[in-house]
């Protein structure tokens, strides 16, 4: 495991159908509480939670990372990561 991150924002998004509805859980590390709080604003109706992290939660909420790029920095790691899956595609 890399380093931990002090912080795990976790949003609960719940998608409502005639039949019943769906909860997903969406979790996110940063050390920066501003980048977290950037990253709930993808999800404006959601229930939100700000928790410091420690061994036993970043255990339980790394299964729901989500890994949608808010940095600029994730953003390139993005587009390579586009590209290189272009490219077995090809």
């Amino acid at each position: 495991m890399e380093d931990m991150k002090k912080y795990v924002g976790v949003v609960q998004v719940v998608h409502e159908f005639m039949a019943g509805c769906r909860i997903d859980i969406k979790s996110r590390y940063y050390d920066d509480k501003a980048l977290i709080d950037k990253w709930f604003e993808l999800y404006p109706d959601s229930e939100k939670i700000l928790l410091e992290n420690n061994p036993s939660i970043n255990e339980f909420f790394e299964i729901f990372e989500d890994f949608t790029p808010i940095t600029p920095e994730e953003w390139e790691e993005h587009k390579k990561a586009e590209t290189k899956l272009e490219e077995l595609w090809i």
